[in-house]
């Protein structure tokens, strides 16, 4: 089946200046894509290409086969019948709720009751019918939000594309309207494409995500297949695993670490005995104890974060490591503790392939099979982390 969205090669300058190179992907219909990564790295640029607002450089951009934009010329956005939200919303402050989402039907030609039926649907679809009367200053950021998706869906387009849509709201909204909008755009089977430096926000929305550093996609992949196994150490650190121990591989089934032996399962073993090893962990990841059987770290800093604490250690060689522990024990600053990694998947990279934590140079394109997840203190994780609805990376 051909692909509903195909962007191929994609590249866009601004005044000479490369921000987005080398593009590629492809979008199912009906699927809900990401495309996170941090400020700066392209995001909104290609959001922007493929609405035809502005033009490109390289490549080319197809909708359900048709050929939208070329270096030589584009197809004028109105032509599209592609929905955007904007990250502000765009909301036009002297018109009302019902009258901001008339305007999306204006180049329709639909009667006046048509129109009515319409605004009349989309205020219920997005749980709003009683603001309809109301102007954009006197409604929440998150109520704004779904008459910025109202507008966009009213239109009935092919793709919707929604830029940063929740970084106004605060965590508890957001995690109800992750939930809302996967159920709109299901049942208005509408192909979405999302970008977003969140993420959390990713993991919860998407059907697959496409992860944007240095102004290229260095992997594109389900969610929990991303977090798992990310394809570089730059992915492994922007997902969250920031933290970086040294280990080499002591026998054809164990990584010797500071914090001791990881078991390797047998149908995981990609590394040669005496192979040096970067190991990346996340403070969840490190799970400490009031043993003296494990390695030992002296805490230094304590930081309360309400179900758990996050901790600052000190291990025997003078790493540094943090940790946030969730299994209840309370440690104090000066206190002798064992550490142990707590991984479900274990993400690991011969040394040599280690760069600076900071994105500074372009990552690499590494084959996942350069990264284990397997098996740790003597248990095999072969599932992913799931809750009932979305995947939630943790």
């Amino acid at each position: 089946m051909a692909p509903f969205l195909e962007v191929n090669q994609l590249a866009c300058r601004f005044s000479a200046q490369p921000v987005l190179k080398d593009l590629s992907f492809t979008l199912a219909q009906q699927e809900i894509a990401c495309l996170l990564g941090p400020s700066g790295c392209g995001k909104t640029t290609l959001l922007q290409a493929i609405a035809g607002f502005i033009p490109l450089s390289h490549g080319q951009i197809r909708l359900q086969g048709c050929l939208l934009s070329t270096p030589n010329g584009l197809v004028a956005p109105e032509q599209r019948k592609i929905g955007m939200v904007f990250q502000d919303y765009a909301l036009f402050p002297h018109l009302t709720v019902r009258d901001n989402i008339r305007f999306g039907l204006h180049h329709l030609h639909h009667s006046r009751q048509q129109q009515q039926a319409i605004i009349d649907e989309m205020l219920e679809l997005v749980q709003i019918p009683a603001l309809a009367g109301q102007y954009p200053h006197q409604l929440s950021y998150g109520q704004k939000q779904r008459v910025a998706l109202a507008r966009a869906l009213a239109s009935q387009p092919r793709l919707l594309l929604m830029d940063e849509p929740f970084s106004s709201l605060d965590t508890p909204l957001k995690h109800v309207l992750y939930e809302e909008i996967r159920a709109i755009l299901h049942a208005k089977q509408i192909t979405a494409l999302i970008v977003t430096h969140d993420k959390n926000e990713a993991f919860a929305l998407s059907d697959n995500i496409g992860l944007l550093l240095q102004h290229h996609i260095v992997q594109w992949d389900k969610p929990a297949a991303l977090f798992n196994n990310p394809a570089s150490p730059d992915v492994a650190r922007f997902l969250g695993r920031e933290q970086a121990i040294h280990g080499v591989v002591a026998t054809p089934d164990q990584i010797k670490t500071e914090l001791g032996l990881i078991r390797l399962p047998p149908e995981r073993q990609p590394w040669h005995s005496g192979t040096p090893l970067t190991v990346f962990l996340s403070p969840e990841e490190i799970a400490l104890h009031k043993s003296t059987r494990l390695a030992q770290g002296k805490i230094i800093q304590k930081v309360f974060m309400g179900a758990a604490s996050l901790y600052t250690l000190r291990l025997s060689s003078g790493l540094q490591l943090r940790a946030r522990p969730t299994n209840g024990d309370d440690f104090q600053i000066g206190e002798q503790v064992g550490v142990q990694i707590a991984a479900r998947y274990l993400v690991a990279f011969p040394r040599g392939e280690v760069v600076p934590e900071q994105f500074v140079q372009t990552p690499q394109r590494v084959t996942s099979a350069a990264c284990y997840s397997g098996t740790l203190n003597g248990t095999t994780h072969k599932g992913a982390a799931l809750n009932e609805t979305r995947w939630s990376g943790r």
